[in-house]
């Protein structure tokens, strides 16, 4: 495949919407004021004690093995002829681990929430701004920070080829998720990753990395130093040399719009907006040929 036949009127039309979207986006910005009485000045401290952090700890390598249980669990019940499972049993295997993966994240996160005496509702909406306010943030926030990611990607996939040409042993490849979804003509399968990526991971990934993990860092380190550790720890996460850098970007940003609105409901949505346009993105792109 061409890098021409690679686009199709699809994508071409998404990437002019979401061109036309970061002009507006720019040319008319939201007040300062948009978020009444967000910040992080109104953050109450995490104040956990080492044997509760030691504890979250556990609590996630726990789920990690878990879910990745969950999806060896699911291959080896499944019946192949060959050495190697089919595609379509790799995919669904990929669908319960991270589900399994999603739920215990999200349980520890609610776990901690209520450990140090909060309401789970109450810490999802700590400015006290209205829904229509956070999306209208959310989204102005997006669409003028997405092309710096986007410049980020560009860039680095340059050093990436750059260091391969002076001989080092580097094959960067997508997440395997996204070549499934790529791949895939399933309509339960997309269904399914659908969900798991434009809502079950924005709510679970904002929920511990920068409700938890940044948040708590804030407490303890400089604010770049917070910044970038939770970002590097989130691109770490999803396992990809080809994306990595770009996604300590978006990780950096994602806690820096936290930091600004002080709501955590502003980075949930912004994480939603990012992947959803890339999911569909991944959508529109032509099948290979057979």
């Amino acid at each position: 495949m061409t890098a021409a036949d690679s686009i199709s009127a699809g994508n071409a039309f998404l990437l002019l919407a979401v061109l036309a979207g970061i002009g507006i986006a720019w040319l008319r910005p939201l007040p300062a004021s948009a978020l009444a009485g967000g910040g992080e000045s109104a953050w109450a401290p995490w104040d956990f004690r080492l044997t509760r952090i030691l504890f979250l700890v556990w609590a996630f390598i726990l789920v990690l093995i878990a879910a990745n249980a969950a999806g060896l669990t699911l291959l080896r019940t499944g019946s192949w002829e060959g050495a190697q499972p089919p595609e379509s049993l790799l995919r669904w295997s990929g669908v319960l681990s991270t589900l399994v993966l999603q739920l215990g994240l999200l349980g520890v996160g609610l776990w901690a929430i209520r450990a140090r005496g909060w309401s789970p509702r109450g810490f999802f909406r700590e400015s006290g701004a209205s829904g229509r306010s956070v999306f209208r943030v959310s989204l102005q926030r997006f669409l003028r920070l997405l092309p710096l990611v986007w410049l980020v990607g560009v860039l680095w996939g340059l050093l990436l080829l750059l260091l391969r040409s002076l001989g080092l042993p580097l094959e960067p490849e997508p997440q395997r998720a996204v070549l499934w979804i790529a791949e895939s003509d399933s309509p339960a399968f997309l269904l399914s990753m659908g969900v798991l990526v434009v809502i079950g991971a924005p709510v679970v990934e904002e929920l511990i990395f920068r409700g938890l993990l940044f948040r708590y860092l804030g407490e303890k380190l400089s604010l770049p130093l917070a910044l970038w550790t939770s970002g590097i720890l989130f691109a770490l996460l999803h396992a990809s040399l080809q994306s990595f850098l770009p996604l300590v970007v978006l990780g950096v940003l994602l806690a820096w719009v936290y930091r600004k609105s002080g709501d955590l409901r502003v980075p949930i949505l912004f994480h939603l907006f990012f992947n959803l346009f890339s999911f569909l993105n991944l959508l529109f792109l032509p099948a290979p040929p057979g």
